[in-house]
């Protein structure tokens, strides 16, 4: 009896030495870690652990048909999934992303300083120069989804590099230009498919090394656009003094080359790796399979999580469009692309004809129009910053703050054909500068809100590219708008400022959908309770 007695107590002892060693391999203490399928809730290492159940493992934790298949890659070695720092080096990302939309947002938003010289020069109508930078715009976000599928493949770093050379050669050859449809060319399509090379990756980069301060972080970085713009437009006009319109287009070409520098800063986000067990921890360690049924780790949970993988993959295989963009069958995601849509038909049209229409319509001279853009861009960097302080506070809507500048704008550019003077002009321009910045800075963060930051990255891209086919029509309609009405601006604006206002009336039912979801979870906490409270009393 006693010898029983002595190997009960003995088998005991080493049940418990088992579980122990098992956490102490599985997650040690050093490495954060994750949710996991072979993760226990107790830290007791006296206490029997109770393992978490399949239905709570996030996309960190998926299975593949094997239940104990995770659990080994960990134990082997391979990399899992990393949670974003919220700082460190991911500063160092938002500075780079910052200068990238300095150079970026600062050549394609300044290109209105060029188009009335390109007439001239080029001796073209308004239609044909609002192709190349339709072909800019257009095409910086219509490689939106190519850019994802590299990124994913190769990195972001690798294609933001290679984009940055792209533009380059583009920008240079650009300079070369004789004709029209030279510059739509190199400088409208070739450097667009390079900027669209850099601005994914960039955004989705700041995206991923930040989560609770990603507003804030994306809004610092996209500030980078009014900066760019501000110093562009008062750089343009000297350079074109000094250097003509072909030397300016190669000057912003050595502008372009210093992205190349910025995109290589882009460091992935780095992944941990489990710590590999020596030989006497794999004897301890053993595999869920082999595990005895006294020391099982909750085999039937694994079954069944391992069956409805296999069930899943069934379901998945008739659905593979849904599976790969899972994002699809989110109505609110359709309403986002929509506004999307109206936003780059719409939104690029104040910033390409604002100096041309000035000089027209004010009488304003050309050295001052430079001012005007100045205006423009400098409380557009108020708006982004604004917007990314503004999005993380817990009493903004940032929905509803997101619509309101769709809106605005949108009024402001309808009733921007009543402008007469220098001052209605910077009033207007302003105006128009602060509402896009909030527009630009939130859409991102609005888009991460509704897909999740797993699916941020296809999901984005493939904005972009609605993005970009509605920038490429755009421009040229506006132009032929003008064009057909002997060079008078009024309907354009009121046609495309109309469209803009009834962007964010499109928004409107997103930010209704979540009050009314909050307003069924705060009675469903209430009612949980008050069930509790009177159970107590009842107790």
């Amino acid at each position: 009896m006693e010898e029983d007695e002595h190997q009960d107590g003995k088998q005991s002892r080493l049940s418990e030495k088992i579980s122990v060693e098992h956490r102490r391999v599985a997650t040690p203490p050093d490495i954060p870690r994750g949710p996991s399928l072979l993760e226990p809730t107790s830290s007791d290492p006296l206490e029997e652990p109770q393992w978490r159940s399949p239905s709570k493992i996030g996309h960190t934790g998926s299975l593949d048909g094997d239940g104990s298949r995770q659990e080994k890659a960990k134990i082997s070695g391979e990399s899992e999934g990393s949670k974003a720092p919220d700082g460190g080096y991911g500063w160092v990302i938002v500075f780079a992303v910052f200068c990238i939309h300095v150079i970026l947002d600062g050549i394609q938003f300044s290109f209105g300083m060029l188009l009335p010289r390109i007439v001239e020069e080029f001796h073209a109508t308004q239609t044909a120069v609002s192709w190349v930078v339709s072909f800019l715009m257009g095409t910086t976000f219509f490689c939106g989804p190519v850019a994802s599928f590299l990124s994913e493949k190769y990195g972001h770093r690798i294609v933001a590099i290679g984009g940055a050379i792209i533009a380059f050669v583009g920008a240079v050859a650009g300079s070369f230009s004789t004709q029209v449809w030279h510059l739509a060319i190199s400088y409208g399509f070739l450097m667009g498919v390079g900027f669209g090379g850099i601005y994914l990756p960039a955004i989705v980069s700041v995206a991923t090394w930040f989560d609770k301060r990603r507003a804030l972080a994306m809004g610092i970085a996209v500030c980078g656009s009014g900066i760019g713009i501000f110093a562009l437009s008062n750089l343009i006009p000297i350079f074109m003094e000094e250097y003509g319109l072909h030397g300016t287009l190669l000057l912003e070409g050595a502008i372009v080359f210093n992205a190349l520098i910025f995109s290589a800063l882009l460091r992935p986000l780095p992944t941990r790796k489990a710590v590999k067990a020596d030989k006497s921890d794999r004897r301890s360690s053993v595999e869920l399979e082999n595990l005895d049924s006294k020391h099982a780790i909750a085999r039937k949970e694994a079954e069944a999580a391992a069956a409805r993988a296999a069930e899943s993959k069934v379901s998945h295989k008739t659905s593979g469009l849904m599976k790969a963009l899972p994002f699809f069958g989110l109505w609110e995601y359709w309403v986002m692309l929509a506004v999307v849509a109206i936003s780059g038909f719409s939104g690029y049209i104040p910033f390409s004809f604002l100096v041309d229409r000035a000089e027209k319509e004010a009488e304003v001279e050309r050295k001052d129009t430079a001012l005007l853009v100045s205006i423009c861009g400098g409380l557009n960097l108020v708006g982004r910053l604004l917007a990314g302080v503004l999005a993380v506070q817990p009493w903004c809507n940032r929905y509803l703050l997101y619509l309101s500048a769709f809106i605005i704008s949108g009024v402001g550019t309808f009733f921007s054909i009543y402008c007469t003077t220098f001052t209605a002009f910077a009033i207007y321009g302003g105006v128009y500068g602060f509402t896009g910045g909030i527009i630009i800075a939130l859409q991102s963060v609005v888009m991460t809100d509704i897909v999740g930051i797993e699916n941020f990255s296809k999901a984005f891209g493939i904005s972009l590219l609605v993005l970009g086919a509605a920038a490429l029509g755009g421009t040229p309609t506006a132009g032929a708008i003008v064009d057909a009405n002997n060079g008078s601006f009024h309907l354009a604006f009121m046609i495309f400022g109309a469209l803009m206002a009834v962007g964010g009336v499109v928004f409107l039912p997103v930010p209704f959908s979540k009050f009314l979801q909050a307003c069924v979870k705060r009675r469903s906490r209430n009612s949980a309770a008050a069930a509790s409270s009177a159970a107590a009393v009842d107790a």
